[in-house]
């Protein structure tokens, strides 16, 4: 067991700088999917360079957090299959 959890913590060092710009990706997406949403509020219009905004930022998200997780995914199937 502490062999396999060597070899997580190996992988994840191995793939820290990209861990780390999805991350980074995943805030900035974020923040402005918050700045759209609260835009589209105060003008009380129709805007929809604001609103496909929205659909860009959600999407961001979605896919840093699906790379994120395959990632994962991927170290504890390597450890598995070695074991």
């Amino acid at each position: 067991m502490n062999e396999a959890i060597k070899d997580i913590k190996d992988l994840l060092n191995l793939f820290k700088m990209e861990r780390i710009v999805y991350v980074i990706i995943s805030i900035a997406a974020f923040i402005a999917l918050l700045f759209c949403a609260i835009f589209v509020l105060i003008k009380n219009q129709e805007n929809y360079p604001a609103i496909l905004g929205l659909f860009g930022a959600t999407g961001g998200i979605g896919y840093t957090a699906g790379r994120l997780l395959k990632m994962w995914a991927d170290a504890v199937d390597y450890v598995t299959k070695k074991s």
